[in-house]
């Protein structure tokens, strides 16, 4: 019984990973944070390893012929154990890569560094299959097999710290997204620290919500902090054409127009309420209005359409 409920609290896990990179990605297309597409592949990977984790525990809940085979990702000649590196190794880059482009870094060392450990790792689990290794090689290399995602989580770490000490005596909304992404990946650790000290029987629950918490927070940064803080994508379209030109071709209305500003600005509808000191439903009501007037669906489209003037399309083609 509870490693059914354990396959469907992976599956539930895995939905919300999902829903989490379409969304880093959709707000990637229409801001062009090249950040939100790091933290998009990282959540792709994450979720990977989630998915392996829901197939072992299928297999093992309804007793699948091959869950004779030994399926631990921690042996060392396992052949699971190359996918469940490289996903890994991946994840740790992406999100170190994302760290590297909050603090404006080129990320040439981290990224050799980073190819160079996946290489020995590669070379030397095919030396260990093929039997080329002696016996105290073998066991030289299963000890920097061990340390290898140490090594990364250590570096990581060390990054995040950086990132929150970054530009500290400036206090500016570059400082702020910074320091909220390094509050929230540091925390992590504790948790992961945390699981390990609870009893099994609490501990396969608690690492369910401890996993949705995980694939939940490149979401909470991106709407809590990066969209909130980062300066305005209306700044930079309005440098390619004054949006008064649009306004004036699709007829809207000056809070239409107030409205559309924020909406590209990232802001909720809640937040558009509360700003403009007006209900929710009023706020509904217009985006009902000026969805109809531009001939689009939904807040995604219409985003769409301004961010066109970034790619030089002609707006009136539409």
């Amino acid at each position: 019984m509870l490693q059914h409920l354990g396959v469907l609290l992976s599956i539930i896990n895995l939905l919300v990973g999902t829903a989490v990179v379409i969304y880093l990605f959709n707000n990637w297309k229409y801001t062009k944070f090249k950040c939100l597409k790091t933290l998009a592949l990282h959540s792709i990977f994450f979720n990977i390893l989630i998915f392996l984790q829901l197939l072992t525990r299928y297999i093992t809940a309804n007793d699948v012929p091959i869950s004779k085979i030994n399926l631990s990702l921690i042996e060392i000649g396992h052949p699971l154990l190359m996918v469940f590196l490289f996903l890994a190794t991946g994840m740790f880059y992406v999100l170190i890569l994302t760290i590297y482009r909050l603090r404006n870094r080129k990320n040439k060392v981290i990224s050799i560094l980073f190819f160079t450990i996946v290489g020995l790792i590669a070379v030397g689990l095919i030396m260990i299959n093929t039997s080329v290794l002696s016996k105290r090689m073998e066991e030289y290399y299963k000890f920097f097999l061990d340390n290898s995602l140490v090594l990364f989580i250590i570096i990581e770490i060390i990054l995040l710290f950086l990132l929150m000490n970054e530009n500290k005596e400036k206090k500016n909304n570059g400082q702020k997204i910074n320091l909220a992404f390094s509050i929230l990946y540091l925390s992590r650790y504790p948790l992961i620290v945390m699981l390990l000290f609870l009893s099994s029987n609490i501990r396969w629950l608690s690492s369910f919500f401890i996993l949705l918490y995980f694939n939940l927070l490149p979401a909470i940064w991106t709407k809590y902090y990066l969209l909130k803080y980062k300066p305005g994508l209306i700044n930079f379209i309005e440098r390619k054409k004054p949006l008064t030109q649009i306004f004036h071709k699709y007829e809207l209305t000056s809070r239409e127009q107030e409205i559309i500003r924020l909406i590209i600005d990232g802001k909720s509808n809640k937040e558009i309420g509360d700003q403009l000191f007006i209900s929710l439903n009023t706020v509904k009501n217009h985006l009902y209005s000026i969805y109809k007037k531009i001939r689009v669906k939904n807040r995604y489209e219409l985003i769409h359409i301004f961010t066109k003037i970034l790619d030089h399309t002609d707006i009136s083609e539409r």
